[in-house]
């Protein structure tokens, strides 16, 4: 489609057209109308409003131009001018006035004295002439291949556009980290506290016997773990046999809990909170998380940050 072409109904047809074809392969297409340089169309995709274009063409009108944008927020845009007749009567009118100026000012010049001066005069006036009709074909040679760079510049937008679907497609299917995926992915349970601290299996009420820590290097992680592990809250008695079985289990406990330094009794001390405020299911579901993560450290910081989230959450709901 040509991009400067005098203007018609049939024209703003074509362009039309060409806009409707775009939308219809997915390319939507906005556009704004100027007419003398005045916008009486401002950007948009509505199509139909060309239909009200003639209504702003006067007698007068010499350049309607039409700027077509790949997406609503682009600063670049394709230029469709179109030129009513009264702009070629008036481009015709003041090539006759410069010829005729020039040809007044060649002869109040020379005064023709002589048929052989004045004949000069005349070869020089179509040399003139000559050369001002090769330049315009320069000139209108140099326009068709603008007109052609710039289809191959479109085809280049296009194929941009299409990168940048793909693009966004790419993002939209990232691994997304949710609670679900979580629980889901846990295996195992303790990681680095047990490899650390074996004690501290038999320290919390559950655990004992039924894990067995194994060294693993860098390389393996949690890949060499078999089987199913399970975790149980200890049962919480509500007495004893005898006043000296109790005091001798208070002993013991005592004694236990000062084999530790004070940041792993402050661990134990969270698992014991955890045993009270959880059930089974959710009791064996909290060790599966807290491996899980000793293990993969660098999702540390995705947990913490939905935990954060969901934490704001309950309190806007609250």
């Amino acid at each position: 489609m040509n991009q400067n072409t005098t203007y018609s109904d049939e024209a703003i047809h074509d362009l039309k057209s060409w806009l409707q074809n775009a939308s219809l392969q997915g390319h939507q297409k906005f556009y704004e109308v100027l007419v003398d340089g005045r916008k009486i169309i401002f950007l948009t995709e509505n199509l139909d409003l060309l239909e009200d274009l003639n209504t702003w063409i006067g007698e007068k009108t010499k350049v309607i131009k039409v700027l077509v944008y790949n997406t609503k927020t682009s600063h670049r845009y394709q230029t469709f001018e179109f030129y009513t007749e009264y702009f070629f009567e008036e481009q015709k009118k003041e090539k006759l006035d410069r010829e005729d100026r020039e040809i007044k000012r060649n002869q109040s010049l020379s005064g023709f004295s002589s048929t052989e001066e004045m004949n000069k005069k005349m070869n020089e006036t179509v040399e003139q002439a000559l050369a001002k009709e090769r330049h315009e074909l320069e000139f209108k040679s140099l326009k068709q291949e603008n007109a052609k760079l710039l289809v191959q510049t479109e085809k280049d937008n296009s194929y941009i556009a299409k990168l940048e679907e793909k693009l966004e497609g790419f993002e939209s299917q990232r691994f997304k980290f949710t609670t679900d995926n979580i629980i889901n992915v846990g295996s195992g349970i303790l990681g680095n506290l047990v490899e650390s601290n074996p004690k501290v299996l038999d320290s919390v009420a559950g655990l004992a016997g039924l894990i067995s820590p194994v060294k693993k290097n860098k390389a393996e992680g949690i890949s060499n773990f078999q089987g199913d592990v399970s975790f149980k809250m200890k049962s919480k008695s509500k007495g004893s046999d005898g006043n000296g079985q109790a005091e001798e289990e208070e002993e013991e406990e005592e004694e236990t809990e000062n084999e530790f330094d004070e940041e792993t009794q402050a661990k134990l001390e969270l698992f014991e909170q955890a045993e009270k405020n959880l059930n089974d299911e959710q009791y064996q579901q909290y060790f599966q998380v807290v491996q899980f993560l000793g293990h993969h450290p660098d999702l540390v910081n995705t947990v913490y940050s939905l935990l954060k989230d969901e934490s704001l959450s309950r309190k806007k709901a609250a």
